[in-house]
């Protein structure tokens, strides 16, 4: 239970956000749609709730994201737009204050000074593509911001608001979400030199879901140019997207589940409450929700365009929690999964190991661990990281750093946590400034130039910057077992197709 409220604890902090104390002063910008108003704090300037596409609402809701409206005047930007339409969190009753289907807004931060070409981090944040926010807490820019970078976060469109397909749209459906994320990437191209920073030195990082759709970004001709180089925290590599058809299949079913006709057609399906759509996506518990193969933004799975070469040649940092079974809590298991932790070459990866305590262990390493190793080795060059720091509450109490456990430390944010009561010392600060300092020194220069010897991954090699109590280059501790997890599970393995 104690590991139980941890998790809790975790993912309470990531998802309660709430816009920054009143500003020290205000600042000005002018982007293409008109002038903006933000906020001055400690030398940092924030301008929240830009609007970087037309709302996706009425006529535009499963349509490519349009051009926003210019405005006229100064338009205020001290408030974080709102979160896109989700559901209520059942597992914890934490939701999004302000939520809508007019949510395609961004965020920037720009540090003290008045510096140009900076480096840029766009952050794409994660909710398994069913929810989440830009404005949540643990995301709050400005420490990133204060070591010489910009920073932008964004909201995109989510569940079936953001990834649709139905007979009734026909070629029209798509992986709406994916698209905001290429339109905000053009927006800061356009415009982020306003705010001192330099569009061809973009970093895009992101964390499970976000991560995951950097992974397509890198093998999707439209990403192309929109950023130099990557960061993908428990991003996965190996999910297998839905065919159009399966898609629409699920689709339609679930609709029918909450009483919508079949045969409705595209002008009837716009016109249906949002809720009703957040209703019908709901009944899916599938934590592989996402992008399918919609033919415009998705064309193939990114393993496939890995294994061939074809993905876009720029630096790249990923990696995984040692925790990530943290998530099986969220899911029901299976007879499948019953099956697989009592097959005995599955007990041989975890030896000593009884079969229910496997099933933590395989998730962890055939969703996140083992994919982000394969792609590393797929890919140059390619920094692995393999994160297992535990706060000062949680040390001899968890049995490992938990999913999205991670971001309040890239963040620096740690402050976020405070209200939770969540224990922390200095050496989570010290942690917590390393790791922002690393990420920071990647946007950068291309590498993670922080003090740290940490290599590009090589196979032959097999090591990693392993992250726990100090941040050091060492060999992946389980490398047996993710050898075992890649042959049975991977591209091509009997279970991984």
């Amino acid at each position: 239970m104690h590991a139980r409220r941890i998790v809790i604890a975790a993912l309470v902090a990531l998802w309660t956000g709430s816009a920054p104390a009143a500003p020290a002063a205000e600042a000005q910008v002018t982007v293409r749609g008109g002038a903006l108003r933000g906020s001055s704090a400690d030398g940092v300037q924030a301008f929240l709730g830009i609007p970087y596409a037309a709302p996706p609402v009425g006529a535009l809701r499963w349509q490519a994201p349009q051009a926003p409206a210019a405005w006229s005047g100064v338009r205020d930007a001290t408030r974080f737009g709102s979160a896109c339409a989700q559901g209520d969190d059942r597992f914890f009753g934490l939701t999004p204050q302000r939520r809508g289907e007019d949510c395609l807004y961004l965020n920037v931060w720009t540090p003290p000074h008045a510096a140009q070409a900076l480096p840029v981090m766009v952050w794409l944040h994660g909710g398994a593509h069913r929810m989440g926010a830009a404005s949540l807490a643990a995301y709050d820019g400005a420490r990133l911001a204060a070591r010489g970078v910009v920073v932008v976060t964004l909201n995109y469109r989510l569940g079936y608001l953001g990834y649709f397909a139905h007979p009734a749209l026909g070629a029209d459906g798509g992986n709406f979400g994916l698209m905001d994320q290429i339109a905000a990437l053009a927006w800061v191209r356009d415009n982020i030199a306003a705010f001192g920073g330099d569009p061809a030195q973009v970093t895009v990082f992101g964390e499970s879901a976000g991560g995951a759709d950097i992974l397509y970004l890198m093998t999707h001709p439209a990403g192309r140019g929109l950023f130099r180089a990557a960061i993908v925290e428990s991003g996965g590599g190996w999910g297998k997207p839905l065919p159009r058809d399966k898609m629409q299949d699920k689709v339609v079913a679930a609709l029918a589940g909450v009483g919508v006709a079949r045969d409705l057609d595209a002008a009837a399906l716009r016109a249906l409450p949002a809720q009703k759509l957040i209703d019908a996506q709901a009944a899916d518990r599938n934590l592989g929700f996402g992008p399918f193969l919609d033919g415009r933004t998705v064309f193939e799975a990114p393993a496939k365009v890995f294994a061939e070469g074809r993905q876009q040649k720029l630096p790249l940092i990923i990696g995984s929690n040692d925790g990530e079974g943290s998530l099986l809590r969220f899911r029901q298991p299976g007879w499948r999964d019953r099956l697989l932790i009592r097959l005995p070459m599955v007990s041989g990866w975890y030896p000593d190991v009884e079969a229910d305590a496997r099933a933590p262990l395989l998730f962890r390493d055939a969703v996140f661990a083992a994919p982000a190793r394969w792609i590393a080795a797929h890919h140059a060059p390619a920094w692995l990281y393999r994160y297992a720091h535990l706060s000062a509450g949680q040390r001899g109490k968890a049995p490992g750093a938990g999913h999205a456990a991670e971001i309040a430390y890239v963040f620096d944010t740690l402050d976020s946590l405070a209200v939770f009561k969540i224990a922390l010392d200095d050496e989570d600060r010290r942690q917590a400034t390393q790791l922002a300092d690393c990420w920071v020194s990647f946007a950068k220069a291309a590498r993670p130039d922080c003090g740290l010897a940490w290599s590009p991954y090589r196979r032959s090699a097999d090591r990693a910057l392993l992250i726990g109590d100090d941040a050091r280059e060492g060999a992946l501790p389980d490398g047996a077992a993710l050898d075992g997890v890649t042959k049975y599970f991977g591209p091509g393995g009997w279970f991984g197709g």
